[in-house]
């Protein structure tokens, strides 16, 4: 089979990009997945529950160097298979640090087709923790909004959701992908490790990638990369595109020494303080989250919504705090968490000497991002201690006293409880030409070579004030615009 593109990645991005690039019949398309490509009659059960987040389920396995935990899903849909249902739009400013002529206008039609695709909408009822967070941020004095998605909104209100009344996840496997499925020019292969980018010099013409223990290779003359912040890096080390040092540590040639590959990974975290119901049970059958709360932190200097709090109806206590799950008994509890969105904090990934990615991150290293968590750690627990959360909490994981009134031992224990925020971006930064640090330019091809191009998480410049899910999607939307039209094509002589 003669292709006209690659996918490499069927998750969030790679699965708008396969129905997009294939509406258009003079491509012949293949997607390529690392994970299974379940038969939709035959996908697992929490892959269809929008309810909760699939953690641990058809999972990469990854990571830090510091043994914290990455989730990320390892199936046809990828992350957004596995997700917790928030789907919400980024800050219009956050496109700002985009080149041109990237933009918001042209941005914000994307989130809205994107929006109706995916049956976005807000949960008819809330639970009573719900609605004693909203009841609690109110008295707080946090001012109601109606709208999260709506721009240069702030405040507490009922979350968007790509999570159908029934409570089935609308990912984007179901969004777009299965629309396409019977398009004559696209495949789609599970199981399909890839391995590296086939290069002719810089100029890409295909991928070899492994299948059943078979070593494969698949030629086309547009290889595009959507294989996310921690494995498009690794793909391009694997090619001979990165940091030189890195490279060559890990005995890889180099094709083309570009600093940027890597660099800059972000990602948003989380402090939880789970908590115990005194007299009601755990509705299982309503989403996770309902409500959240955007603010700005008072730290000076930090833009508007740099901050999350949000309540989550129930979470599966092994797989969320293992210790707890043991101390308490219990498989199951509801959690308060602080969400920081625009972490100074940066990290690396590179390929290894084992072809496995190191991933360096360090979620507590910086001072101000410490700092925002002592305030929203601080805000939960104020929470917890109102009358509207008093009514039901019978036990919480939270610092003592002593320790929420004093800095230094707030930092620790912050430190010791915090956990990724799932929203990886940065590691093959879109910049222009003369940026040095930048890997894609503004047509998401990749500086330095031909016929190869990055469409996914790791383009974005800077974290977003947002969950992921969206404005990866929508970087994938344009994609398709850019890369499928005919006069772009490469021909492999």
């Amino acid at each position: 089979m003669t292709y006209t593109h690659i996918i490499v990645g069927a998750g969030a991005a790679g699965c708008v990009l396969a129905e997009g690039i294939s509406r258009d019949q003079r491509n012949q398309v293949l997607l390529l997945e690392a994970g299974p490509d379940h038969p939709l009659a035959e996908l697992p059960d929490e892959l269809w529950d929008g309810t909760t987040p699939a953690i641990g389920s058809h999972d990469w396995g990854l990571v830090t160097t510091a043994r914290i935990a990455l989730p990320a899903g390892r199936v046809v849909g990828g992350s957004s298979q596995i997700g917790g249902g928030v789907a919400l739009r980024p800050e219009p400013t956050d496109i700002a640090a985009f080149p041109a002529p990237w933009n918001w206008e042209d941005l914000l039609c994307q989130f809205e087709d994107l929006e109706r695709a995916m049956s976005v909408r807000c949960a008819a009822a809330l639970t009573e923790a719900s609605a004693a967070f909203i009841a609690t941020c109110r008295a707080l004095g946090f001012p109601d909004v109606d709208d999260h998605n709506a721009p240069f909104t702030t405040g507490v209100g009922k979350a968007p959701l790509n999570i159908r009344p029934d409570g089935t996840r609308v990912s984007a496997r179901l969004a777009f992908l299965e629309r396409a499925r019977d398009r004559g020019n696209l495949d789609v292969c599970g199981d399909a490790t890839v391995e590296r980018v086939v290069l002719y010099g810089t100029g890409a013409e295909g991928v070899e990638y492994t299948r059943r223990g078979e070593r494969r290779v698949a030629a086309a003359p547009n290889v595009i990369l959507a294989a996310g912040a921690y494995g498009t890096p690794v793909l391009l080390h694997a090619s001979g595109i990165g940091p030189r040092a890195v490279l060559e540590g890990a005995g890889i040639d180099v094709v083309l020494d570009a600093a940027g590959v890597g660099a800059n990974l972000s990602e948003h975290s989380q402090v939880p303080i789970p908590f115990l119901h005194r007299r009601f049970s755990y509705d299982q059958t309503v989403p996770c989250v309902q409500t959240l709360l955007r603010y700005t932190s008072s730290l000076s200097g930090h833009r508007r919504n740099d901050m999350q709090l949000c309540l989550l109806n129930h979470v599966d206590l092994p797989t969320y705090h293992s210790r707890l799950a043991v101390a308490w008994e219990s498989p199951i509890a509801s959690a308060l968490t602080s969400n920081l969105m625009l972490p100074v904090a940066r990290g690396t990934v590179a390929l290894g000497a084992d072809r496995r990615p190191v991933i360096e991150y360090d979620f507590a290293a910086e001072e101000r991002d410490l700092a925002r968590h002592r305030e929203g750690v601080r805000n939960l627990c104020r929470m917890l201690e109102s009358e509207a959360f008093a009514r039901f909490v019978e036990r919480t994981h939270r610092p003592a006293d002593e320790i929420l009134a004093d800095d230094r031992a707030l930092d620790a224990w912050i430190t010791h409880n915090i956990q990724p925020g799932h929203g990886p971006v940065g590691t093959a930064r879109m910049g222009a030409a003369d940026d040095t640090s930048a890997v894609v330019g503004p047509n998401l091809a990749v500086h330095g070579t031909d016929g190869l191009y990055v469409a996914d998480a790791s383009v974005l410049p800077d974290p977003v004030r947002a969950n992921t899910n969206l404005a990866v999607m929508a970087v994938a939307r344009v994609g398709v615009r850019l890369l499928s039209d005919a006069h772009r094509r490469r021909v492999l002589t």
